[in-house]
């Protein structure tokens, strides 16, 4: 569950951006600060080499967090600050629905002593849920939490099959 290469392709190209908005940075901070007084042009550049910089970085940061990966029962979500683990089968897991109920169903696990962990089931980049394979994995997972079979209902019904099959068989057509 890492991102897919169009989120790779455009990290690299916010990269590109980056470089750039760091050479208008340079020249705009020479022509400032050579001139010993304020230039109009040279400060607008300056701030938009400050906002893209800001962009590109964020970008960056969202790209790399946006892995996730299940061992077993334990979730495993890539941060800057290093990997956060948790056993799915010990935590309190829940589904939130996107924004305002629109966009992207994300899965939410809470486990005392571990950062929160809200896993997108719609990856960045994409438009289509996880595959059902690896939504019957996580359903497996947490179905064995207490109190999560709901949880483990929706990420099955997400997957195209019935509750009660098995992350084996294969799903029917749509």
């Amino acid at each position: 569950m890492s991102p897919e290469r169009s989120t790779w392709i455009l990290t690299a190209l916010y990269c590109a951006f980056l470089l750039a908005a760091a050479g208008y940075f340079t020249i705009a901070a020479v022509a400032v600060l050579d001139d010993g007084g304020y230039r109009l042009i040279p400060g607008m550049w300056l701030a938009l080499a400050c906002i893209s910089v800001g962009f590109a970085v964020q970008s960056v940061v969202k790209a790399y967090n946006g892995a996730f990966w299940l061992d077993g029962t334990v979730l495993t979500a890539r941060r800057v600050g290093g990997a956060v683990r948790c056993d799915l089968s010990q935590a309190s897991v829940a589904m939130r629905p996107g924004a305002l109920g629109f966009g992207s169903p994300k899965l939410v696990v809470k486990s005392p002593g571990i950062r929160t962990i809200t896993m997108p089931l719609v990856p960045n980049g994409t438009t289509r849920v996880l595959p059902p394979r690896e939504l019957h994995a996580l359903a497996d997972a947490v179905r064995r939490a207490q109190g999560a079979e709901p949880v483990a209902q929706e990420l099955r019904r997400l997957a195209g099959a019935p509750a009660s099959g098995t992350h084996d068989s294969p799903t029917p057509p749509g």
